[in-house]
């Protein structure tokens, strides 16, 4: 078994109302909260391409990927939907007003009634961005069918407990010629060393 802890390089929060236009990329915290009549807060959450590309050479295939939040406030009763953003986005540019829509099936529902670190399993999303049957734009993380019930988690911006998705993979084997040279030198070196001194009159058999 090998794992991988995998950071998104892009979170951020969008909020409605008078906060539409405003950008909470550099954030370190997500703030994620429907309200009727009142702001609706969502959290975006995205491993993007090159990110994930920087990981494949590693991988053969993927075991498992548990998406991991660290909650510093919660609400009881929060009951989060999880769903792909249909169109890509940057932490640093992304409003509530230009935010991309949503599509594919919710991988929920994500309960979350206590502050902490939480886990979700996202095997089946993951490896679908793995071997990109399905677009990488990240995920949107929200409450808008429960109102009034919200989480603060701390964002790949906060010095601790920043979000990740913990990888359980088969790696790719290693290159059978580098390795072979490697273990030719390895056995040669301890021929050197260990190969026994002769008295006169002897010779190796070779």
């Amino acid at each position: 078994m090998s794992e991988l802890q995998i950071i998104p390089d892009h979170d951020s929060q969008t909020s409605s109302g008078s906060a539409s236009g405003s950008n909470y990329g550099s954030a370190t915290t997500i703030y994620i909260k429907h309200q009727d009549g009142s702001y609706d807060r969502l959290g975006w959450f995205k491993w993007s391409d090159s990110l994930i590309q920087s990981y494949a050479s590693k991988i053969k295939s993927i075991n498992s990927a548990t998406w991991y939040l660290y909650l510093s406030e919660v609400s009881t009763g929060f009951a989060g939907t999880v769903y792909r953003a249909s169109s890509d986005w940057n932490e640093s540019t992304i409003t509530y007003d230009n935010q991309p829509g949503i599509t594919g099936d919710n991988y929920g529902p994500w309960t979350l009634t206590s502050t902490g670190w939480k886990s979700l399993d996202i095997t089946t999303l993951f490896t679908g961005w793995f071997e990109q049957t399905i677009d990488r734009y990240g995920v949107r993380l929200w409450n808008g069918s429960v109102n009034g019930n919200s989480i603060t988690v701390h964002s790949s911006e906060n010095e601790t407990n920043k979000p990740y998705i913990l990888l359980d993979y088969v790696p790719k084997a290693g290159g059978g010629i580098l390795n072979w040279w490697f273990f030719k030198e390895a056995w040669e070196k301890h021929d050197r060393i260990w190969k026994p001194k002769l008295t006169e009159g002897y010779s190796y058999a070779r």
